[in-house]
């Protein structure tokens, strides 16, 4: 005869039998022996299971003794004797007793019962929410992530405040990120003249293309004089980008009407974007037209613009391959130009990805691109050194892709111990990266880390040119160890994240002191304003949040002047970007909430030593810097 499908319990509680061995779920779960009936007629059947199962309940506290970590001691749960039991009308077994229980003992006994369970109950499910709350998984550190998360300290620092004058509220997304889109009505009719045009392309491939060559230069200047020897141009991929290249030369400027007029050179790339027929059929001057397109609104913090022309960019060149590797049949020179084309659009892709917190164009797993040829590199601007800065941006955006699909994804582990074994080896291609940088860009760093800088290398063109680029270079870098240790609650990574943090805003006080003038020279990328907001958000939770931070004095009163530091950068961006502006605002707040805990933890820190020691940078005013030559040419546009 054949056994039935389901233990003897599971047919008695008329629960779905998970048929474990040696001991189904159900078994487990009431400490029972798991039995297998063969099949029989089911009135006996029931008859005999209720003789046997009927008295049977969930041992209460032997099973928190389970989830407490314990091993429950061992229970009888054998048959009792029929002559001293009796089967109940609901099938349980109960004693013999002469006298029936009182009613109201019944009751009490009964809710005494039900408290029992639901403590149990509150017990498992706070136990099971401090788990996951240890283990959960990290958010991509984007930056309205990063505010929210800072706006969680400050409502968590108000509620324990006597007084409370600062709200709360401190992030909104709509006037953090607008909608922004060009103005049609302030697009030009007419070519810009020759003398203008060739005064900001060049600009271009001195100060962007150089070290984020999308263009060769011989090429790019070839259509350039067809367009004023014939005075119209058939390619609209080419216009939108000569359009674009003079919006943002124009913008890096920082003149008194370079806004207004970076607006209409934009606008007028933007009509020809609209035309029916670009977006139909990928080409690569489609895909540079875009790239250059995203750099101007990348400069802006314009978030709509930023994501939907990187992502055009980015699809258009999957559908033209740049992300394999090139036939030999290609020319060699043209090859190399492809291939920087394919990195620059991952660069922007992941940039923007990490700092508005939206998915990734590219797969790592299906790029097979090799990485740019340094020989090539006088191709794509008018000095060397370019390849300096490019080669090793490249490296570091495929580590911290890494680092975001290991321990940002959803298949990221959640469990602490897991998240250590990730960390480790990342960190060390993180140091192997550093070791491997150029040595020209370690000492250009070092002298700025320091603050010592020899008079014949600060007059020099080159310095001119790869010291702020080492600074984005180094700036990327300790972003990428900040995100890489920040999902990490041990002390080590924390104390790594903090010291990232620190060094970072050093280097933009110290740079932004020593010469004015490359200010204007900032990278589109970085003007994001994503890179300095990190550091400054590390040091305030390390002020507020953390319960082991250094209480001496000088430690406090630095780590407010590095704040400051950034709260002031951000003031001087306020003309470039719509986003500092909401930057200022909101560093104003936590700035504010940063030194009333450093006063609550030492007596020493008030407002007055603070002014004391904040040193701070004000640049002079923008318009009277020595830029005559520029302004005169401009003003005949």
């Amino acid at each position: 005869m054949s056994q039935n499908k389901a233990c003897d319990l599971c047919r008695l509680k008329k629960i779905k039998c998970s048929r474990g061995q040696p001991r189904c779920q159900t078994c487990t779960l009431f400490q029972a022996d798991c039995h297998y009936s063969n099949r029989a007629r089911r009135k006996r059947l029931v008859q005999r299971s209720k003789e046997t199962f009927g008295g049977i309940t969930l041992p209460v506290f032997d099973y928190a003794a389970g989830i407490n970590g314990n091993e429950p001691e061992p229970s009888d749960h054998s048959i009792p004797n029929q002559e001293n039991f009796a089967l109940t009308t609901n099938g349980t077994i109960s004693k013999n007793i002469e006298k029936p229980e009182d009613g109201e003992e019944s009751v009490q006994r009964r809710l005494k019962l039900l408290e029992e369970k639901i403590d149990l109950l509150l017990d498992i499910a706070t136990e099971t929410s401090e788990f996951k709350r240890e283990n959960k998984a990290i958010e991509l550190p984007s930056l309205v992530t990063q505010i929210k998360d800072a706006e969680s300290i400050v409502i968590k620092h108000r509620q324990g405040s006597p007084v409370d004058n600062t709200p709360t509220r401190i992030l909104n997304v709509e006037s953090l990120f607008p909608p922004q889109l060009p103005d049609w009505e302030k697009a030009f009719h007419d070519i810009p003249k020759k003398e203008v045009a060739h005064e900001l392309v060049t600009s271009y491939f001195q100060h962007v293309n150089w070290w984020w060559p999308t263009f060769v230069y011989n090429d790019f200047m070839y259509e350039f004089e067809r367009l004023y020897a014939f005075g119209f141009h058939s390619n609209n991929a080419w216009l939108i980008s000569f359009y674009s290249i003079l919006a943002l030369s124009s913008i890096r400027k920082r003149l008194g009407n370079s806004k207004t007029l970076a607006e209409s050179l934009f606008s007028t790339a933007w009509v020809f974007v609209q035309k029916s027929d670009f977006f139909l059929t990928p080409s690569i001057d489609k895909v540079q037209a875009l790239i250059v397109m995203t750099q101007y609104a990348a400069y802006l913090s314009s978030s709509s613009l930023c994501r939907t022309l990187c992502g055009q960019a980015c699809l258009m060149a999957q559908q033209l391959n740049l992300h394999r590797k090139q036939s030999t049949d290609v020319e060699p020179e043209k090859a190399e130009s492809w291939k920087r084309i394919f990195w620059m659009c991952y660069i922007l892709d992941k940039n923007i990805s990490l700092i508005f917190g939206t998915p990734s164009v590219f797969n790592d797993k299906d790029i097979d691109c090799n990485l740019p040829d340094s020989k090539y590199e006088l191709l794509f601007g008018v000095q060397s050194g370019g390849d300096l800065i490019f080669v090793p941006t490249v490296s570091l955006t495929i580590i911290q892709s890494e680092i975001r699909n290991r321990l940002y994804s959803v298949k990221s582990p959640t469990q602490m111990a897991a998240r250590e074994k990730i960390i480790i080896p990342i960190h060390q291609k993180l140091k192997a990266w550093e070791e491997n940088l150029p040595s020209e860009i370690k000492m250009y760093h070092e002298m700025l880390l320091n603050n010592t800088f020899s008079p014949t290398i600060s007059l020099s063109d080159r310095f001119e040119f790869l010291t702020f680029a080492g600074m984005e270079v180094y700036f990327s870098y300790l972003n990428t160890l900040i995100i890489l240790h920040r999902p990490s609650s041990s002390t080590e990574n924390r104390r790594i994240c903090i010291n990232a943090a620190r060094e970072a805003v050093q280097l933009l006080k110290n740079r932004l002191n020593i010469d004015l003038r490359v200010n204007v020279k900032a990278d589109p990328l970085w003007i994001f304003l994503y890179c300095p907001f990190t550091p400054f958000l590390i040091i305030f939770n390390n002020l507020v949040h953390e319960t082991d931070t250094e209480t001496d004095s000088e430690t406090l009163l630095n780590d407010l002047d590095l704040l400051h530091v950034i709260y002031d950068f951000f003031m001087e961006m306020e003309p470039v970007s719509d986003v500092a502006l909401e930057l200022v605002k909101i560093a104003d707040k936590l700035l504010r909430v940063a030194k009333e805990v450093c006063s609550a933890k030492n007596n020493d820190v008030t407002d007055s030593t603070f002014k004391d020691i904040v040193e701070g940078f004000e640049l002079n005013d923008l318009n009277s810097w020595d830029f005559d030559r520029v302004t005169n040419v401009m003003r005949n546009l």
